[in-house]
């Protein structure tokens, strides 16, 4: 038998793990592929619907695709999303499989719910992994002077290099502390601040040029340490939460909790 469920999981895995690599390399994503990608996936969602004979569960499937589209679009008015990732977000809640267990199907607005909070735990386990690899490196020692909040935060989001390394080649890499340099020279020209974050829509070229500015005017040195952050486009966590929800793993925590 012809499954469209199948279709639709590969259709849309399969692009979207595209505009993952796209991301990841340019940070540009042509909008106009959702003008032609959402269309095709509710169509293949509606026919999957009627092949099923799952009429009853239109009503919760529509409902867990406008929360979604709420909190994409909440996400990118404060702009913790791009525009990328609201749409993405919002294609996935579509895409997200009909089955013909009804018991499980009732579960639907759950299943949609579940690629935002996955999406969000695999951020979770990206600093995870920046603290392990801080303590193997002993990266404690070159923390700046500031807060233990502060320190802690970098030891759980950021990395630490050299200023030379980062004005040459640390591509999509964004600084966590911030240089300000005043225009005179004196032992401690700089001042050294914690940022909790970056703009969705800065250029990591901006933070470079300044610095070679500080370093040609010989306000900071080469060897200065600057902790920098991985900008990973949510395209990419968004695109993993879409293939844990088609690998079924919310059946094993939907048991856990007892739901089914």
């Amino acid at each position: 038998m012809f499954s469209y469920t199948l279709i639709k999981a590969l259709v849309t895995l399969g692009v979207f793990t595209y505009l993952s690599i796209l991301d990841v390399k340019t940070r540009e994503i042509n909008p106009k592929i959702w003008i032609y990608l959402i269309p095709v996936v509710a169509l293949l969602t509606a026919i999957e619907i009627i092949s099923h004979g799952a009429y009853t569960i239109v009503s919760l499937f529509v409902i867990g695709i406008m929360i979604n589209t709420i909190i994409a679009v909440l996400f990118y008015y404060f702009n913790l999303f791009g525009g990328a990732d609201m749409f993405g977000l919002i294609t996935l809640s579509i895409a997200v499989p009909i089955c013909n267990d009804m018991l499980y199907n009732r579960l639907i607005i759950l299943k949609q719910l579940l690629i935002p909070l996955y999406a969000s735990i695999i951020g979770v386990v990206l600093s995870i992994v920046f603290f392990a690899y801080n303590v193997v490196k002993k990266n404690w020692n070159k923390l700046p002077n500031v807060r233990s909040k502060g320190k802690i935060f970098l030891l759980f989001m950021g990395i630490p290099v050299t200023v030379n390394r980062y004005v040459n080649g640390m591509k999509f890499f964004y600084p966590l502390t911030i240089y300000k340099c005043q225009e005179v020279r004196k032992n401690n020209p700089c001042t050294i601040s914690v940022r909790y974050g970056f703009n969705i829509d800065e250029e990591y070229q901006d933070h470079v040029r300044r610095l070679r500015e500080y370093l040609n005017k010989g306000l900071i040195l080469e060897n200065n340490i600057i902790w920098i952050t991985y900008g990973l486009p949510f395209i990419v966590n968004l695109t993993i939460a879409y293939a844990l929800i088609l690998a079924n793993i919310d059946i094993i925590l939907f048991r856990l909790l007892g739901i089914i």
